[in-house]
């Protein structure tokens, strides 16, 4: 990695080293609360696979594909950082949904919030 990879992953990871765990661990029971189908799916797995014991091994985390999936699937619609920032590559024009026209030019640094994504 170079200066500029460095600086522009070193803000998130930064952000995501406050409370991460806690945080992370929320937004994965609240993603699954929202989806009963996917909830129940991943009991399912759970309870065919630990069959009520404690989750403890390498072997036994590498057993459960779906709660790997949905752990994942979290991260991706409820990331640790919400903003990314980002040094533009090329120009790039943005119109916003009332029509105005922004230009970013090349080598300028913008900050995406992940969150205000649909």
């Amino acid at each position: 990695l170079n200066n500029e990879d460095i600086s522009e992953i070193g803000a998130p990871l930064l952000m995501a080293g406050v409370d991460t765990t806690a945080y992370v661990m929320s937004w994965l029971y609240l993603n699954l609360a929202s989806n009963p189908d996917v909830q129940t799916k991943l009991a399912e797995e759970l309870h065919s696979v630990l069959k009520g014991a404690d989750l403890t091994t390498v072997e036994q985390i590498q057993s459960l594909p779906y709660l790997r999936a949905c752990i994942r699937e979290s991260h991706r619609l409820t990331p640790a950082t919400p903003i990314q920032p980002k040094k533009m590559r090329k120009d790039v024009d943005v119109v916003l949904p009332n029509g105005d026209i922004y230009h970013v030019e090349a080598g300028k640094r913008i900050f995406l919030n992940l969150r205000a994504f649909p």
